[in-house]
């Protein structure tokens, strides 16, 4: 242990901003007897990194299920020393970093909810720290390993220290550090190089010469947070499963890049657990924040708080209004990984064209939903040429073999060509490179093709089924359904809060052509017919028809 006094209870309350009894006596929570929150987080706590991340509503049981998770490593995975006259079978020792973004925070947040299941003073251990500097926890456990054959008792060692990154570079605060592992508290408050700078340290501690010959080390970092805004580089991390973003000089390069990356199957380096909303059937930690708690904490929220600290998902774009808010559901509407390709199935293409072409590639389940399964969008100033060099390969590819279906272009795609000269408008020349012919959609009204899309998120085939599904790769047209497909926000005290048309941004083409997709596969009759029966199924008898046996008259509301 440190030569360093240790804090008094009182010390710690002070620090901590609360009064003594606050401060737990005794661990509120069980090493031996701890319940996860949910499924999710239970998957989480499993979950060996590299960088495993959980977000979800406020009081759904992060920040507890991590310092589970944290200690879990240390008993169950860290290895035991060589040997020695003290520790005949070895000692686990271990090196814990916890980050936060300030030391007010720290002391008065992480701290207190570290004490939950580890006070100041448990069985026997020490806590140092200061008011604006670090903070360290000593303690001692023991695990139960196998030795030549017999389980033996091993005695753990575990150093906690508690930093906050504040102003200080990363740099300066963690060079020559080691540790063995790593929390990141409230990660969306930190720079994401905070966390891989991190992760970089794990590993290091203890020292190679004081473990057995070819024993390595593991190394994790765990990350709480709420959702931030969609565009926050930890969600979007998050949602790609890594750090590391798409490196290229020519936009055309680095798009192919992506897409074979999205197709081969990139493999994660960041593990992403996604907590179920507050409100749900399937809301974890009921035992500490039930569906009332959650419902009374909507009532007075703003819609964009509801978002995050109820519902769970990243808070609007604060320039404007997503046109799908009220309809698109991440739980609900992107696949937990990639989706199969139907064998056999036609296959359906949905064409947004001009200089900033897309295409959408989706099949048709024999359930009736709809598969989305790729995007194609390749940057600004993209000619036909080109576009096709990226298209194809598609086609031939992971699509090979699968039947043509229904390939649905812009109608505007049709028109601009001077025929006179022979020339193709675009819809034409990209129907020309693949071989096979491109129809226009049956109009580009934008309120029908908003009102196509609705529909088909708004319809459930069964309690399992969503009407629409998408791969997780098709990461513009998930980002656009999130936040930047959106009507642009007025100024304070304008006569409207929002416009009626979209933003015309880099998203807006892939839901274009995801909505010619819908339209080409469905019609426009297809699309009013559904929004009549208001997504009933089709055996069930809108409440005007005129069953046989009932004339108009026949039934007197008067004389019931």
């Amino acid at each position: 242990m440190s030569a360093e006094k240790p804090l008094s209870r009182a010390d710690v309350a002070s620090l901590c901003g609360c009064k003594v009894q606050d401060i737990p006596n005794n661990p509120l929570f069980s090493l031996t007897h701890y319940e996860p929150a949910g499924p999710v987080c239970a998957a989480y706590i499993r979950s060996c990194g590299p960088i495993d991340a959980i977000t979800g509503p406020s009081g759904s049981g992060k920040t507890v299920g991590t310092v589970f998770k944290l200690i879990r490593f240390c008993v169950a995975y860290m290895p035991a020393t060589k040997p020695s006259e003290k520790h005949p079978f070895g000692l686990v020792k271990v090196r814990v970093t916890v980050l936060r973004d300030n030391y007010r925070a720290l002391y008065r947040t992480t701290l207190r909810s570290w004490f939950q299941w580890f006070p100041p003073d448990y069985q026997g251990s020490a806590f140092f720290g200061g008011q604006d500097r670090p903070a360290r926890h000593e303690l001692r456990l023991s695990t139960v390993r196998e030795v030549d054959g017999v389980r033996r008792e091993v005695p753990v060692d575990i150093t906690v220290d508690f930093f906050a990154v504040g102003d200080v570079a990363i740099e300066e605060l963690l060079k020559g550090y080691e540790t063995s592992c790593g929390w990141c508290n409230e990660g969306d408050l930190l720079a994401p190089r905070v966390i891989t700078f991190l992760y970089d340290r794990t590993g290091r501690f203890p020292s190679r010469q004081e473990l057995p010959e070819g024993v390595k080390l593991p190394r994790m970092v765990a990350v709480d947070f709420n959702p931030p805004p969609p565009k926050h580089p930890l969600w979007k991390a998050c949602t790609r499963g890594s750090f590391q973003e798409e490196e290229a000089d020519d936009p055309l390069e680095a798009a192919l890049q992506a897409t074979a990356k999205k197709i081969e199957g990139q493999k994660k380096t960041l593990n992403f657990f996604h907590q179920p909303s507050g409100l749900s059937p399937n809301a974890e930690n009921r035992r500490g924040k039930s569906f009332d708690d959650y419902q009374r904490a909507a009532a007075v929220m703003t819609e964009d708080d509801k978002r995050r600290f109820v519902d769970g998902l990243p808070g609007y774009a604060r320039d404007g209004k997503p046109v799908y808010a009220r309809e698109f559901n991440r739980s609900k509407h992107i696949a937990g990984g990639p989706l199969a390709i139907l064998p056999g199935v036609p296959l359906d293409i949905g064409f947004d064209q001009g200089l900033s072409p897309a295409a959408i590639f989706s099949q048709t389940s024999s359930l009736g939903q709809v598969r989305v399964l790729r995007e194609l969008w390749l940057g600004h100033g993209i000619g036909y040429q080109r576009f096709l060099e990226a298209l194809i390969p598609l086609l031939t590819g992971p699509f090979r073999g699968l039947p043509p279906g229904n390939f649905t272009a812009d109608p505007a795609g049709f028109y601009g060509a001077d025929k006179v000269v022979g020339e193709l408008a675009w819809a034409e020349a990209i129907s020309a490179g693949l071989g096979h012919p491109i129809y226009p959609a049956p109009t580009n009204e934008p309120s029908a093709r908003w009102e196509a899309v609705r529909l088909r998120l708004r319809i459930d085939i069964d309690v399992t089924t969503p009407g629409l599904i998408i791969d997780p790769c098709c990461e513009m047209l998930i980002e656009g359904f999130e936040a930047e497909y959106k009507f642009p926000k007025f100024k304070e005290g304008a006569p409207k809060a929002y416009g009626d048309q979209v933003v015309d941004n880099d998203h807006h083409n892939v839901h274009d052509a995801l909505q010619y997709d819908i339209l080409g596969r469905f019609g426009r009759a297809g699309v009013i017919n559904e929004a009549a029966k208001a997504g009933r199924p089709g055996s069930v008898i809108p409440f005007r028809t005129n069953r046989e046996g009932h004339k108009p008259g026949d039934f007197n509301v008067w004389n019931t």
